[in-house]
């Protein structure tokens, strides 16, 4: 991930930060699109909607700590980034998953 290889000092501060914006501009279009698809699951679709707002506000600490070129708020928003990973592909797997 472009986060990483900035704190490893391999990305440029620019080419980090806009990759962050666009990966977040993309979590807020996979939420719009979600919220507005019609389907029976709708507790599944709250928790995938959780997963993704909880992924885009790591991105957006993530961002800010490059901004305020603070690296504990960087490393911070790499656990959340991680942590919402995981959480976003278990939401994925419960909301794809065949039912009854």
């Amino acid at each position: 991930m472009a986060l990483d290889a900035w704190v490893a000092g391999a990305a440029p501060l620019n080419y980090t930060s806009l990759t962050l914006q666009s990966v977040g501009r993309k979590l807020t279009d996979a939420e719009t699109q979600i919220q507005s698809a019609e389907s029976s699951k709708v507790p599944d679709r709250a928790g995938l909607i959780t997963a993704i707002n909880r992924l885009a506000m790591a991105v957006a600490n993530a961002e800010a700590g490059l901004q305020d070129d603070t690296p504990a708020k960087v490393q911070r928003a790499q656990r959340d980034l991680r942590n919402a990973i995981a959480a976003l592909a278990a939401a994925y797997a419960k909301f794809f998953s065949p039912h009854p």
